[in-house]
């Protein structure tokens, strides 16, 4: 018996758009399936359903996954509302077709971030019990007290996996940035539970 999802996830799958843009084009009436426009976003559909958008086979794209080093001061997101830069400027003249950030780098953040527009491919990436370690380099104010470091050491209760626990965050102080006031960390997070702890480090 073929699986059935609902019509908005299924062009998310095939890589077309993002669920939250399927949906638009769905309340449309941009999307037919079987030759019938279908307005809801949650109709049960299989994969390999015949899908016509804006009069165009939607066909299953061919996967696509870019690296950026995104630099302080981009905001990832598609659009935001306050107008500052985004992630997508970098991609203003690429010509490219839809694709997502895997995860995701806020805006004081910079290093590597992944773009796909394969579902699948970025939940194998991004999905807490992937078991991909992270590395992150922060810099604090003060030097970290022991009680500090144990506490993001600590394990705690997943939110997201009933009775799972979440990895450890191992802590290791860096070179000191300026005098005694402030210094840099590495943390090196195992996602192989679900759940990270935010902490004030004193």
């Amino acid at each position: 018996m073929a699986t059935h999802y609902g019509l908005a996830r299924i062009l998310s799958k095939r890589g077309l758009c993002s669920r939250t843009e399927a949906a638009r084009w769905i309340a449309a009436g941009r999307v037919r399936v079987a030759g019938r426009v279908v307005r809801d976003a949650e109709a049960p559909t299989t994969l390999d359903a015949e899908i016509v958008i804006d009069g165009e086979q939607a066909e299953l794209v061919i996967p696509l996954h870019l690296m950026l080093n995104k630099r302080r001061g981009l905001i990832t997101t598609r659009m935001d509302e306050h107008g500052r830069a985004t992630v997508y400027d970098c991609f203003a003249n690429a010509n490219l077709p839809w694709v997502a950030p895997v995860g995701r780098l806020d805006r004081a953040s910079e290093g590597l971030l992944l773009f796909s527009n394969d579902p699948g491919f970025a939940a194998s990436i991004n999905e807490p019990g992937c078991g991909i370690e992270k590395t992150y380099h922060v810099q604090v104010g003060g030097l970290p007290t022991a009680e500090g470091l144990a506490e993001l050491e600590a394990v705690c209760p997943s939110t997201a996996n009933a009775g799972a626990r979440c990895g450890r965050a191992s802590c290791v102080v860096g070179r000191r940035i300026a005098g005694w006031r402030s210094c840099s960390m590495k943390a090196a997070i195992a996602r192989s539970g679900a759940c990270w702890r935010r902490s004030a480090i004193r």
